[in-house]
């Protein structure tokens, strides 16, 4: 008898999970952290991971509230690894000058810690006289988490607080003036920036009882025309949704490609958002020994901002696998986006004429945006209070469903506006327009957008 294919679908998510927790508590000897500090001494959380070869479990014996300051750079893992935390609220990990945690590969689990990173992309270079247009900005993914494993990457019982990955602004346009001839040159495209807290490119991902606070997104802003050149747009990458200033996706969390296996279980999404970044303004017209009449150039589209908390470039590769649970028992709540005005136009010189605006951009999705193909599961989940600033009003402010996109209800969902989510859902589902109720208030004081 042929087995259907289905059946080893259901079989390989099973074992990745299994596989995941068995890491956990069977291979070897734990290595203990026992100083905070991070210099690459013995007993330090950095020493562990470089040598996690001989120990690939690693467990931590500090004084409780205590917090490593990375300040040697990320934390790379390229291997099979365990790190088990003694509990979000007992140990913190931060570094405000890069990721925590960058994961080429391996099978990796993380549990029981709070982490913050801050990534910066570079800025592009300003233009020259043998370059006149600005350098684009470089993009930025995963301010706490960067995983590029094509393994599994397990989180549980984390908190992620108060993370951001800023995409690189553009460079200037070369502004050197000459009466012989105008030195035109457009200011370069600002980089895209996706993940405040995680980024996760591909291979598989469950993030089990964690919680995502205060995270946020920046797609790198344009830069500057000159002598009537064009200002850079805002987030640029190459995304077929977005042709002009592709802007900022997922302030919590970004899952950019399909998998066997994507569950987010039991997790909570408050506060975070994506900006989409200022277009640059137009160069002023060039201004010329004679006094002709001279142009402005226009100035650059400012990025969209979509999913405020989650953004899903494809969803699960079959429906069907059992272990692929998508949002399942998640709250996600009053996160928003941030969208901008384009860059202003450059003035005319002599009476010449001003260049236009650049386009706003727009907000997509500011509680979860699915892009794309695939299947996105949702099961007891709660999607509400989504909004964004400035006056802008949401496209689908809660759930946007673009592409080929397909979201799968297995009922009993709140969506607190459910327009633009092209209607996927169960009867049990609650699907109406929810006022958004002051849920700032909430907020500790520690607690304010950047």
């Amino acid at each position: 008898m042929k087995i259907p294919s289905q059946f080893w679908q259901n079989v390989r998510g099973i074992i990745l999970v299994a596989t995941a927790f068995w890491f956990c508590a069977e291979t070897g000897a734990a290595f203990t952290v026992t100083s905070s500090a991070d210099d690459g001494g013995a007993n330090t959380l950095r020493s562990a991971i470089a040598g996690a070869a001989l120990d690939p479990n690693i467990q931590f014996a500090l004084p409780s509230g205590s917090t490593i300051m990375l300040t040697k750079g990320e934390l790379l893992i390229s291997m099979n690894m365990t790190i088990t935390g003694p509990g979000a609220t007992n140990l913190s990990i931060v570094n405000t000058n890069g990721r925590v945690f960058h994961i080429p590969t391996g099978v990796v689990t993380i549990s029981g810690l709070t982490m913050t990173g801050h990534y910066k992309a570079p800025n592009g270079a300003n233009g020259t006289i043998g370059h006149l247009d600005g350098y684009p900005g470089t993009g930025a993914f995963g301010g706490g988490i960067l995983d590029e494993s094509p393994d599994l990457l397990v989180v549980s019982n984390c908190f992620m607080i108060n993370c951001w990955a800023n995409g690189g602004n553009g460079g200037d346009a070369f502004n050197g003036e000459s009466c012989s001839g105008p030195s035109l040159g457009n200011g370069g495209d600002g980089g895209y920036a996706s993940g405040g807290a995680l980024c996760h490119t591909t291979g598989d991902l469950i993030l089990q009882g964690c919680t995502f606070l205060n995270n946020d997104v920046w797609a790198g802003n344009g830069g500057m025309g000159h002598d009537g050149g064009k200002g850079g747009n805002a987030g640029v990458v190459n995304e077929p949704l977005f042709a002009n200033g592709a802007g900022a996706g997922g302030g919590a969390v970004e899952v950019e490609y399909g998998s066997a296996t994507f569950s987010l279980i039991n997790c909570t999404f408050f506060y975070n958002y994506a900006s989409g970044g200022h277009g640059g303004q137009g160069g002023n017209g060039w201004t010329n020994c004679i006094g002709a009449p001279s142009a402005g150039g226009a100035g650059g589209a400012s990025g969209t901002a979509s999913g405020g908390a989650i953004y899903v470039i494809q969803g699960c590769n079959n429906c069907g696998n059992i272990a692929c649970r998508g949002l399942d028992s998640c709250t996600v709540y009053y996160n928003w986006c941030q969208p901008h005005n384009g860059g202003p136009g450059g003035a005319g010189f002599a009476n010449g004429a001003p260049g236009a605006a650049g386009n706003p951009g727009t907000a997509y999705g500011c509680g979860l945006f699915f892009e794309n193909v695939g299947c996105l599961k949702m099961d007891n989940t709660i999607i509400a209070g989504s909004w964004a600033s400035g006056g802008f009003v949401p496209v689908g402010p809660d759930v946007y469903v673009a592409g080929g996109g397909n979201i799968t209800s297995l009922g009993w969902n709140f969506i607190g506006d459910a327009t633009g989510s092209g209607g996927h859902w169960a009867i049990t589902d609650t699907t109406f327009a929810l006022t958004i109720l002051p849920a700032a208030n909430l907020l500790s004081p520690s607690v304010t957008p950047r």
